[in-house]
């Protein structure tokens, strides 16, 4: 276990005591640990920690830069809760560290990070002889590290763990380097001359296909959502109706991506306890922290394609995004003030496509759609708790549900769903229903279809196969398919 962190002549003089037994060892061996150790930064961690437990904390980012990284650092630690314990460590490196260790090898913990946070990683793990690290003044990056390490241990006499070619200033003082990184990491410290004892390849997925991965773009489909105005006004042939529709779509679905992004960013953490989610490409490191910059650009383009649209259609996107990050921040750990969130959502996409073609919702859309989305929502959360029960545990993590409630989330979504049907018996009855159809009586159809639909979705779920997003699944199943079908069929033979 560590000893302690030390900066300037305090761990000259710590250190200095250890040199002897490090040469039988071939010298101590320093140990980088933002995307090095670590398949993340530490510094976009402690942002992101703050970012969830004291958000108006980040106020004072601006004043704490204008004094020096190093400040940044201090300040963002002291303001965070760090848990050492869920960062994603590198395991090849940690394993050949672990038998240096058993060897008698001295490790020391070298980083920029700021020391607090480093010794909490370096107590976690239980490696580390020492911690060199940035302690509120001297930001202990580049020259200053290894300035530090050449009075601690002597230019040439100490072995370097880093991850790119910029650690080259250090690595030129060291007696050789392991190098954590891509194959081109490790050409270009090979360029540099650098006598490379061991690398370690990260074999990451390309970038664009992570990125890709976190914007989700699967999830675009519940946008189809904002067509179906279109759809209930009998706007089929109308192209400028449907060119309206389909760029409140493009910008719904920047402002979902954006959303997704944040979500996962502030969710990193409990992420990476989620048997599932942890292989998602922030919580595993496969994507760097930095990325999350695209949430703000795609939030300000769907801002801008939604700007000629029609009516309030900026203001809808704007109002969709902002109830997106109090859901992410607030009211998905809320028990059924989520579901009820979530249907409200889904209804905004409705009242989007309407608003962006000037086809107004009806009472009878918005009503039936309400229902439908509550029992979506609700079998979305009995998919997941009876995951979280075959798991052994006992609550659904990072919301607000017990595995106990899953009798009562199945009993209130099917009733939901059967409550979509009433509706829809009543609708059928209306003097609307007269006016805008020549075949009215051909929709009474349409109630079985609506009813069988609703069972089937409940037994999947009830089976535990219905996929964790049941909108999607509602728009990609075959046989739900093939339902939704039979009700256009039967809606186009009314008309």
């Amino acid at each position: 276990m560590y000893e302690g962190t030390y900066s300037g002549s305090a761990a000259a003089r710590k250190l200095e005591r250890r040199e002897e037994a490090a040469e039988a060892h071939g010298g101590p061996l320093c140990v980088d640990l933002d995307d090095t150790l670590l398949a993340t930064d530490t510094l976009l961690e402690c942002f992101l920690d703050v970012l969830r437990q004291h958000p108006f904390k980040l106020l004072g980012v601006p004043f704490w830069l204008a004094r020096g990284r190093a400040v940044l650092k201090r300040k963002l630690a002291e303001s965070c809760d760090f848990d050492a314990a869920t960062l994603p460590y590198r395991q090849a490196l940690m394993d050949d560290l672990k038998e240096a260790r058993s060897q008698g090898r001295t490790l020391v913990l070298a980083t920029a990070a700021d020391e607090k946070i480093a010794s909490r990683v370096a107590a976690h793990l239980g490696l580390f002889d020492s911690v060199v690290a940035s302690d509120g003044k001297t930001n202990l990056k580049g020259d200053a590290k290894r300035r530090m390490l050449e009075s601690s241990f002597g230019s040439g006499k100490f072995d370097y763990v880093g991850d790119t070619v910029e650690k080259s200033t250090v690595w030129k003082s060291a007696r050789s380097a392991w190098v954590v990184g891509s194959a081109a990491a490790v050409e270009r410290a090979q360029r540099e001359h650098i006598d490379i004892e061991r690398a370690y390849p990260c074999r990451r997925a390309p970038l664009l296909s992570s990125f890709i991965r976190v914007l989700r773009p699967h999830q675009w489909a519940k946008n189809l959502l904002i067509f179906v105005p279109i759809a209930a006004g009998h706007a089929f042939l109308d192209g400028a109706r449907w060119l309206e529709a389909s760029l409140m779509f493009a910008a719904f679905s920047m402002a979902a991506s954006a959303g997704y992004i944040v979500n996962d960013l502030l969710d990193v953490r409990t992420d990476r306890l989620h048997a599932s989610k942890k292989t998602r490409p922030f919580a595993s490191g496969e994507l760097p922290l930095r990325y999350g910059l695209a949430a703000p650009i795609l939030f300000l383009l769907a801002l801008t394609v939604a700007l000629p649209l029609p009516g309030r259609s900026v203001f809808i996107v704007a109002t969709y995004s902002a109830v997106t990050l109090l859901y992410s921040k607030v009211l998905k750990a809320r028990a059924i003030a989520d579901v009820i969130v979530l249907t409200c959502l889904y209804g905004l996409r409705i009242i989007a496509g309407a608003e962006s073609t000037a086809i107004p919702a009806s009472v009878w859309l918005l009503s039936l759609s309400t229902f439908i989305f509550l029992s979506l929502a609700l079998a979305k959360r009995s998919t997941e708790l009876r995951l979280a029960q075959r798991e052994g545990l006992t609550a659904l993590g990072g919301r607000g549900y017990r595995c106990s409630d899953l009798p009562l989330v199945d009993a209130m979504g099917v009733a939901a769903g059967y409550l979509a049907s009433m509706v829809m018996m009543v609708y059928l009855q209306s003097a609307e229903v007269q006016r805008m159809y020549r075949h009215p009586h051909y929709l009474w159809l349409v109630l079985p279809i609506l009813l069988a639909w609703v069972s089937y979705t409940w037994l999947t779920a009830h089976r535990g196969e219905l996929t964790d997003d049941p909108i999607v699944f509602a728009l990609t199943n075959r046989a739900s398919l093939c339902l939704m079908a039979a009700v256009a069929g039967v809606a186009v033979a009314a008309i």
